[in-house]
C-alpha cells in the first residue's frame, strides 16, 4: 500500500519489486479521503476494492533494456497528436520524472511527468513568456500553491516534447506549488501516446500510438 498524490512515485517504488508481467495500478480512496496507489486488485483493502479505479499505465516489468511501446488505437477525441519520434526521458531512481517541453514551439519548461493529474498546468509567469497570458495574469494571483485552486484554463497553440506534440492544447494557468518545475504534464497529454516508465533503469518513454 502506497500513501503518494503522484502516481509516478508510486511507480517507482513499485517497480523495485520483482515482476515478470506488467502489473495493474489501482487508485483508491480510504476513509478519511486519502488517495493510495496499489500493484495489483488483491493489494487494495476488501472494503475498497468496489470504488478502486484501474489506470491506464502499468507498472513496467523487469527487463535488461526498455520494451517496445505496445500499438493501440489513437484516441478518437480531442486534439491531434503527432511527431513520430520515441521519446526517452532520463531520471534518477525514487525522483519525479521530469520533461523538457516547448509551448507554442518557442517557449521551454520543465515539467513533471503525472499521470495522476487529469489536467496540465503550467504556471503563468512562463504562459506569459509564451505570449498566451497578458503580463498582468503573471502576479501569481492566478491559482494557489499546492494547486489547491484551479486557475482559469488557456488555450496554447501547441505543446511538445521533443518530437511528440500536442495542437490547439488546453492547459490550466496556475502555480502548481513545485519547486524547479514549471508545471506539471497531466493526462490529458499523456494519454495520446504510449507511456512505459522503467524504474529499474532511469527511462521514461514516450511513443505514438499505433508505431
Amino acid at each position: 500500500m502506497i500513501r503518494t498524490a503522484s502516481l509516478v512515485a508510486a511507480l517507482l517504488v513499485l517497480a523495485a519489486r520483482p515482476s515478470l508481467s506488467e502489473a495493474q495500478i489501482y487508485r483508491w480512496v480510504d476513509d478519511t479521503g486519502v488517495r493510495h496507489y496499489s500493484e495489483g486488485i488483491d493489494t487494495v483493502p476488501e472494503q475498497f476494492r468496489k470504488t478502486a479505479v484501474p489506470l491506464e499505465l502499468r507498472n513496467a516489468p523487469v527487463a535488461p533494456s526498455v520494451p517496445a511501446p505496445p500499438s493501440g488505437p489513437a484516441p478518437a477525441a480531442g486534439p491531434a497528436a503527432s511527431g513520430a519520434r520515441i521519446i526517452q526521458i532520463k531520471f534518477d531512481k525514487g525522483h519525479p520524472v521530469v520533461a523538457d517541453a516547448t509551448i507554442n514551439g518557442t517557449t521551454a519548461a520543465k515539467l513533471v511527468v503525472d499521470t495522476a493529474a487529469e489536467r496540465t498546468q503550467i504556471v503563468p509567469r512562463v504562459l506569459t513568456a509564451a505570449g498566451v497570458l497578458p503580463a498582468k495574469d503573471a502576479s501569481g494571483e492566478i491559482g494557489a500553491a499546492g494547486g489547491t485552486t484551479s486557475g482559469p484554463t488557456v488555450q496554447i497553440g501547441s505543446l511538445a516534447v521533443g518530437g511528440l506534440r500536442v495542437e490547439r492544447f488546453s492547459v490550466v494557468a496556475q502555480d502548481t506549488g513545485r519547486e524547479n518545475v514549471d508545471g506539471v504534464l497531466g493526462r490529458d497529454f499523456l494519454d495520446r501516446f504510449q507511456v512505459v516508465i522503467d524504474s529499474d533503469n532511469g527511462i521514461a518513454t514516450l511513443s505514438p500510438r499505433g508505431q
